[in-house]
């Protein structure tokens, strides 16, 4: 054994570098002016394979400044820090940030667990792999098979598929849309060249939608980005340039002069376009990313049938594509699915976290939602999957769409919204256990981005899932929101869930329990109290391997900040939704 003194504020002795397999610092490293230095000096002194391991607080009992704070070292910190502890998140950023891999840490149920924590950290880079958060306890048991009469279930879903792809292989077979006449000099859709990448994407307006226009317009290998938009009174090119504006989102003169927007009826057969402009899709288009859907928490399946037909027109689009294109073209197919699609696999399973593969009924939460999304991505099976020599197709099944890096905007119409404005109202935020993992706007886009335009050797998955998957305490983000409320900083801003659900419901004003009142979650009120723990705090996690291999933007997602989380509130207070 042998002892020498070591400033971890420069960089190692020579014979030092590179040479060990394991660093221990206990409570040091937080006690030097800047994390990250102080990392980085570490990991130099490491063999590629090796560990840093610290133990280190996390959280800051006043107590601790009582006694610590009368040394020097307590109060050197210069690198942002507002203390010298800081949360395990942080940690994770700043390891990272200097070159470390996967950053891990200790967790546990009970409060102590959270006051000092040991840290992990691999010194190489390449090592970086998702992090399982403790699960919280969640109150409920495995039900297998017990999932709403799923068998019943089981039928419906095999009928609309059934119905909605019937005939979709013989039009294949006998060429039916060649039929069609050939694209018109005067149409407005510009004719790419050999090997151009034309992104066609619906619900371009939508707080998605628009960061996917943005996403696939800044690309360099993408020529041309065609959005499908339904009539409305405003001129169809103007309203999609206001839905970037108001989603911050300003594209260079270059991107946007890629963006074609098309008025579009997706209901109806050739998406109500004239026979002219169909065809020119079909001489055009290369990717498509289907992203439009109408959201209702309530309705039963068969008032989902509208969009039910549009996924059918959509595979009928890209079949058409695939029959007027070149042998050996592959066209790209890309479905947004949703969570709701696996809402009940922990139970019925008995494991929190979802593989990106496909699944069967009892796995989807018992929902027309929730059924109507797990409809179309069984319509993908039945139709662009079983012809893998002219389709490369996946459902992408998003978790938590949070707001955009850039200025905030988070869709106002939403449950987590919803939950926050009546929570403004009530005056208490509800205590929700565990962790979650909210992934912005942006990140969201640019992930599905990433994996419809991967290269045509790459075999996509046919099931990705979209989540962040750093997780976070729930407690820190409700202790960020209620500052950023304006709040009373007292216990009784944060109460049982239970209890919240109930003043939402006793809300003696019903004018308010609507979209926009003041107490909106009265609506999904029901949802919150029986399934939001269950799949917002760690009951329910996705799986992200097959999806962060195909997107570099989800594999180097971190943690939403506190001013980013700040940055949301604000958001919803300039348009008007939170006072």
């Amino acid at each position: 054994m042998k002892f020498r003194t070591h400033d971890i504020e420069k960089a190692p002795a020579q014979e030092l570098v590179g040479t060990q397999h394991l660093v221990i610092a206990s409570n040091a490293v937080h006690a030097t002016h800047s994390l990250c230095e102080s990392a980085r000096n570490v990991r130099k002194a490491l063999r590629p394979d090796g560990f840093l391991l610290m133990l280190e607080m996390t959280r800051t009992p006043y107590w601790v400044d009582l006694i610590f704070g009368l040394f020097e070292g307590w109060w050197l910190f210069d690198d942002g820090r507002r203390h010298a502890l800081t949360h395990e998140s942080r940690w994770q950023t700043d390891l990272q940030a200097v070159g470390y891999g996967h950053v891990d840490w200790t967790d546990g149920e009970r409060p102590e667990s959270d006051i000092e924590k040991l840290i992990l950290a691999a010194a190489s880079p390449s090592s970086r792999c998702e992090r399982l958060p403790n699960l919280p306890t969640l109150g409920y048991q495995t039900k297998r098979g017990a999932s709403a009469d799923c068998a019943a279930r089981e039928q419906v879903v095999a009928k609309y598929v059934r119905d909605l792809t019937d005939g979709f292989g013989e039009a294949i077979k006998r060429d039916a849309s060649l039929s069609l006449p050939s694209t018109s000099p005067t149409t407005n859709i510009a004719q790419p060249g050999p090997g151009a990448k034309c992104v066609l994407i619906t619900g371009a307006t939508g707080g998605l939608g628009a960061h996917l226009v943005a996403e696939a317009a800044l690309r360099t290998d993408v020529t041309r980005v065609v959005c499908l938009n339904r009539r409305g009174k405003q001129d169809a090119r103007e309203r999609q340039e206001h839905a970037l504006r108001k989603k911050g989102i300003e594209l260079p003169l270059e991107a946007m002069a890629k963006v074609d927007v098309l008025e579009a009826d997706l209901s109806h057969a050739r998406l109500g376009l004239p026979d002219e402009t169909y065809c020119s899709l079909l001489e055009s288009v290369t990717h498509i990313v289907h992203n439009a859907w109408l959201m209702h928490s309530k309705w039963p399946v068969k008032r989902f049938e509208p969009q039910l037909r549009i996924m059918a027109h959509m595979l009928g689009l890209a079949r058409d594509i695939s029959i007027r294109g070149p042998p050996g073209s592959l066209v790209s197919f890309e479905f947004v699915s949703s969570i709701a699609t696996v809402g009940h696999h922990p139970l019925w399973t008995g494991k929190p976290v979802v593989p990106e593969e496909r699944v069967p009924i009892e796995s989807v939460l018992p929902t027309g939602y929730g059924d109507a999304k797990y409809i179309c991505e069984r319509m993908l099976d039945a139709t662009l999957h079983q012809y893998p020599d002219r389709f490369r197709a996946a459902a992408v099944r998003l978790g938590q769409i949070a707001g955009s890096r850039i200025n905030g905007h988070w869709n106002p119409r939403e449950h987590v919204s919803f939950l926050i404005k009546s929570s403004q109202t009530l005056g208490a935020l509800p205590a929700l256990p565990g962790s979650m993992g909210w992934t912005p706007a942006d990140d969201m886009a640019g992930t599905l981005i990433d994996i419809v335009m991967q290269p045509d050797e790459v075999v996509l998955h046919p099931i990705y899932h979209v989540e962040n998957p750093i997780r976070q305490p729930w407690r820190d983000t409700l202790t960020v929101l209620a500052d950023a409320l304006a709040m009373p900083r007292d216990e009784e801003v944060i109460v049982p869930l239970e209890h919240w659900v109930q003043r939402v419901r006793d809300w003696p004003r019903s004018e308010d329990n609507g979209p926009q009142g003041a107490n909106p979650a009265y609506l999904l009120v029901d949802f919150l109290a029986d399934n939001f723990i269950r799949m917002s705090c760690g009951g329910l996690l996705l799986g992200t391997a097959k999806a962060r291999e195909h997107s570099p933007t989800l594999a180097r997602l971190g943690p939403v900040s506190e001013s980013l989380t700040r940055l949301f509130v604000s958001s919803w207070q300039d348009m008007g939704f939170l006072a």
